[in-house]
């Protein structure tokens, strides 16, 4: 019998980023993961959160200049972080309504900045209880930010003024980034996405999980194949003990939830209740006998009902087109291939599209305990708290946060942390 302070359960950026800061404050740590099922971006939004992480382990090397990507809509076809300033390229699209459009960015952005502020002062996400919550709402209000105003929704803010053409538009670049309805975003998350993703620079995910690895590797950390688990025994409703295939046995003190894809291994009474929705559908395009635009980006947001999210990834014989779209069918069905092929033969009018399923993060049930409201009162956008079960955490962006990709994955990882550190103080 091996006994861990911290097992975690799971594969994603927010449970690596635990595994690593916990064992750097001498946690005794046991990592059960997987290769990530759900494909990895090339480059990560920065966030205040991100850059405060990367100086706390001390290198910085990961930071790149954010890639051009683009959005399409009907005759827009607005590319940001290319060769024109986000002024000129508003200017050439919304002509009538450049100046609120600029207006409105500047406003999400400092929404985003004094966001992101009142969330790494007061240690993180208030979804641990009471406590967090009364701290995050004495820096949000010494911020300036209401819960109202956070809560407002962001559809309602695009509207403002704009001509149809522009809200289209507007909402496809959000909802695609989200992966998500337009009509679910509150203006936080429309603050926290565009903080991200509007800034120049970005952080390289390749490196960021180099540095990840090496440094969990550094400080002691252990790791194993989750595949190797066999079940997770609880006594009293309390996680207790990890028993594995070889009959190996682990006990902690806490156990994070890290994926979805763990979720069947927990005893049953920690399966029932709410959960974050079906996952994003992703299905892989391949591109043969035509060519790629050279005025497409590599990433690609085509406006619709899903808007699609595109990555274009040439080849030597042909080009692969990644899509994601926000879908209520499992990730391996490919049954809104002939709908995509309609949808993508206008952006690849030359080329012939062969769609192949890919492998995504299940749609099982998830754990969940408590009012979705309540949480949706703490923090917009939030379909969880952070407390899963008596020393359980979730401790994934997708089950927590689900609307802001990996930037909720890094607020969910340092909060995970900052809680955890919190209650060995007391």
């Amino acid at each position: 019998m091996t006994h861990y302070d911290v097992i975690i359960l799971g594969e994603s950026l927010a449970s690596r980023i635990a595994a690593v800061l916990l064992a750097k404050a001498g946690r005794r740590v046991l990592f059960a993961g997987l290769p990530a099922t759900s494909p990895c971006p090339t480059w990560i939004p920065t966030s205040l959160l991100l850059e405060r992480l990367l100086e706390m382990l001390g290198d910085r090397s990961c930071l790149v200049s954010a890639p051009p990507f683009q959005v399409l809509s009907g005759q827009v076809r607005l590319t940001l972080h290319g060769i024109s300033a986000l002024h000129d390229e508003l200017d050439r699209e919304f002509p009538a309504d450049s100046i609120r459009v600029q207006q409105l960015l500047r406003e999400l952005d400092n929404i985003g900045k004094r966001l992101e502020t009142a969330l790494w002062e007061s240690e993180g996400l208030p979804l641990t209880g009471w406590a967090s919550r009364w701290q995050f709402m004495r820096k949000r209000l010494l911020k300036g930010l209401t819960r109202r105003s956070l809560a407002h929704p962001l559809a309602d803010k695009l509207k403002a003024g704009n001509s149809a053409q522009t809200v289209q538009a507007l909402s496809a670049l959000f909802s695609g980034l989200a992966l998500r309805p337009i009509d679910h975003l509150s203006v936080a998350e429309g603050a926290l996405l565009w903080r991200g993703f509007g800034d120049n620079q970005g952080i390289s995910a390749i490196d960021l999980n180099a540095l990840l690895t090496h440094l969990f590797e550094q400080f002691h950390g252990e790791q194993v194949s989750l595949a190797d688990l066999k079940s997770v025994q609880a006594t009293d409703r309390r996680l207790r003990e990890a028993v594995f295939i070889s009959d190996r046995r682990c006990t902690a003190e806490v156990f994070l939830l890290g994926s979805r894809d763990a979720i069947g291994i927990l005893p049953g009474e920690f399966r029932a209740g709410e959960t974050a929705g079906t996952p994003p559908l992703t299905i892989e395009a391949r591109i043969t006998d035509g060519t790629i635009s050279p005025l497409l980006a590599q990433v690609v947001i085509l406006a619709g009902s899903p808007p699609l999210r595109l990555t274009l990834v040439p080849d030597a014989a042909s080009s692969r087109c990644r899509v994601i779209c926000q879908a209520s069918v499992p990730a391996n069905d490919t049954s809104g291939a002939p709908q995509l092929e309609g949808r993508l033969s206008e952006l690849f009018p030359f080329a012939t599209l062969r769609f192949e399923p890919r492998a995504g993060m299940p749609s099982g049930p998830a754990a969940g305990n408590g009012d979705r409201s309540r949480r949706q009162k703490a923090f917009p956008g939030a379909t969880s708290s952070l407390i899963a079960g008596k020393h359980l955490l979730y401790c994934c962006g997708e089950q927590v946060l689900p609307g802001l990709g990996a930037t909720g994955e890094i607020m969910v990882g340092v909060s995970v942390v900052n809680h955890l550190q919190r209650q060995k103080r007391r």
